[in-house]
């Protein structure tokens, strides 16, 4: 069994054709590899020109250029400030301050308002359940206010605190 084993190895190895072998096999190598590293490089090069066109590409048709907003200068800053004062002015001769207050019926009108948001702090602080707040709150309005409407209401409200107090 051995003999037809070793037969049929030795027909097998006359049959078959021993590759050449080159006498520059290394050299083949390093070239081999030159040329993969030289293709990755061209891919990678043009892979970065494609996506800096695509960038680029958009901003110039949209304007025609890229704008870069000027630093303001002081001559322009100056200018500014010029041109807001002169407004100021204009508006101040259109409309005086001391003709907004002068009379007696806006001098009420404001405080009223005043007696009013003090009334609606104590509503707030009674609403957050903070009653001495409260309290304090609609006392400055009958302190500060005593004749106005809201001097009022806080009275009437101060005197429903105090009959829920006493019922509880």
């Amino acid at each position: 069994m051995n003999d037809l084993l070793a037969q049929l190895l030795r027909d097998a190895d006359a049959a078959s054709v021993i590759p050449e072998l080159r006498n520059d096999l290394a050299g083949a190598v390093r070239r081999r590899r030159a040329r993969q590293v030289r293709v990755r490089i061209v891919a990678a090069s043009t892979l970065a020109l494609l996506i800096i066109a695509a960038m680029w590409i958009p901003t110039r048709q949209r304007s025609g250029r890229i704008a870069i907003a000027p630093l303001p200068s002081l001559a322009g800053l100056d200018i500014d400030a010029q041109v807001h004062e002169l407004t100021a002015q204009k508006l101040a001769t259109v409309h005086p301050a001391s003709s907004r207050f002068s009379d007696s019926t806006s001098a009420l009108e404001q405080r009223d308002r005043a007696a009013l948001i003090l009334v609606y702090e104590a509503d707030r602080y009674l609403r957050d359940a903070r009653p001495t707040d409260a309290i304090a709150s609609y006392q400055r309005a009958i302190d500060l206010f005593p004749t106005s409407h809201w001097a009022d209401v806080a009275r009437k409200r101060l005197k429903q605190i105090q009959s829920v107090s006493e019922i509880s």
